[in-house]
């Protein structure tokens, strides 16, 4: 007997337009990208049951880019209150993508640190040898408030309907705790030394980033009390005034001034990726980076005046785009953004639909046809490299989580909406699985087959 098994191949399709389009329709080609204004590019697959998409994009200026796979729709936006959504979702483009604009507080004191309590902002500034703290309900115009808590160098972290407040007092590093941002408790010693940043990652587990007679330290806690050493640091300048966002992509971030590193590894000792940031005063300090939704803030030191900037996402910057689809879901990760993903179920196209002007620089897509579909299991012809030296923009690399220490997740609050994470990093190709399925058949028809009786 027989048994007729129908196995899924890959199709690759890889461009990066040096000559020609390859099989993507709509748009030009100049100067080794795929270029169209105000218009669409696609690639017509047919019927698919699996795919996955990586392309080096950028709109070059103009207002939103949306990416289509089948009925569903990733969308870029650029200007006030621009973000990427998929399916409901919606999150901050990143920071490479943002440009500041920095609003004076009119406030005196050092060391500025912002944190959400109830919808409103909190602000806690350094005043000599205590904190002092005011408010906003926007983020720009504040109200002071005064003196809350005893110590300096302010790092806030919320902690349920809690403000968990870290300083430095006299040598140690204090915690005190309080239910309105304001009013605080008595500041408890945790550790020797001064506070750099704190964060608590959605696990419950706490991360304290300090210096002491040592040099730059890090040390881990489960209850934000009981701190033991984790690792030592290098002894990076940076890592004395730094500011650590939890759980943004799955990555550590440092955000010192005028550059934001993200990383695997909580030490940053590989720091996979520095990416600048445009700041319009000369040298921004003590920073202190937030978001809320799909914009950031960020308070710094900005000509000796504690300040508060509201990114504002402009076009122009390189992003490395991952995309997949597993017959279910569609999961997308633009650059070190925040993973977006949504229930599809079914696709035959993928294409580009440009508000402004769009430049593709590489793509290659990866596909599975249904059972009972040919494909072609050929490229699609351009296969060379772009040969183009002059990026123009900062690129975002995106960053596996997994690599060399916990990486914290990402909580509801940094997705609008249901999150799904991305699940993107290291996951076999459909190629693979296709043959890992193909082999495992024939595995099983050879154990299936009875014992021939002897002669």
């Amino acid at each position: 007997m027989f048994l007729m098994v129908g196995v899924a191949f890959a199709t690759t399709n890889a461009a990066s337009f040096t000559t020609d389009a390859g099989d993507w329709t709509g748009g030009a080609v100049a100067d080794g990208y795929l270029e169209v204004t105000d218009g669409t590019v696609s690639l017509g697959t047919g019927p698919l049951a699996t795919f996955t998409l990586d392309a080096r994009v950028r709109l070059a200026d103009g207002s939103a880019l949306t990416t289509r796979v089948g009925d569903a729709s990733l969308v870029a936006s650029w200007g006030a209150s621009g973000g990427l959504s998929l399916g409901g979702l919606t999150t901050a483009l990143p920071l490479a993508e943002q440009a500041w604009n920095p609003i004076g507080t009119g406030l005196q004191g050092g060391g500025p640190e912002l944190v959400q309590v109830d919808g409103a902002w909190v602000l806690y500034r350094s005043d000599g040898a205590v904190v002092e703290a005011a408010t906003s309900a926007d983020g720009v115009v504040w109200a002071d408030v005064g003196t809350v808590a005893e110590g300096s160098a302010p790092s806030a972290v919320n902690e349920g309907d809690q403000v968990v407040l870290y300083t430095s007092c006299g040598g140690s590093i204090c915690r005190s705790e309080s239910n309105d941002g304001l009013e605080f408790g008595a500041p408890v010693a945790v550790l020797d030394g001064a506070v750099t940043a704190v964060l608590r990652d959605p696990d419950g587990t706490w991360w304290l980033w300090y210096t002491d007679t040592a040099g730059a330290e890090l040390a881990t806690s489960s209850d934000g009390v009981s701190f033991d050493l984790y690792s030592p640091q290098a002894d990076d300048g940076r890592l004395h005034a730094l500011d650590v966002l939890d759980d943004y992509a799955g990555t550590w971030d440092a955000f010192d001034g005028l550059h934001a590193s993200y990383s695997a590894d909580p030490t940053f000792a590989d720091s996979s990726a520095d990416v600048g940031i445009t700041y319009s005063c000369d040298i921004p300090t003590d920073p202190s980076l937030a978001r809320d939704g799909v914009i950031w803030y960020l308070a710094a030191v900005c000509d000796e005046e504690p300040s508060v900037a509201v990114g504002t996402p402009e076009p122009g910057t390189w992003a490395e785009l991952h995309m997949e689809w597993d017959g279910t879901t569609l999961r997308a990760q633009w650059g070190d953004a925040l993973p977006l993903s949504t229930p599809l179920a079914a696709a035959d196209s993928v294409s580009f639909d440009a508000i402004g002007s769009l430049q593709l620089d590489e793509v290659v897509v990866v596909y599975t046809s249904p059972s009972g579909d040919s494909a072609d299991t050929g490229d699609s012809g351009d296969t060379g490299d772009s040969g183009d030296t002059g990026d123009s923009g900062d690129t975002s690399t995106s960053t596996d989580s997994g690599d060399t220490a916990p990486a914290p997740g990402y909580s509801a609050a940094d997705v609008t909406g249901e999150p799904g994470g991305c699940g993107c990093q290291g996951s076999p190709g459909p190629a693979s699985l296709a043959l890992a399925a193909l082999a495992g058949i024939a595995l099983g028809i050879r154990r299936s087959r009875p014992a021939q009786p002897a002669d």
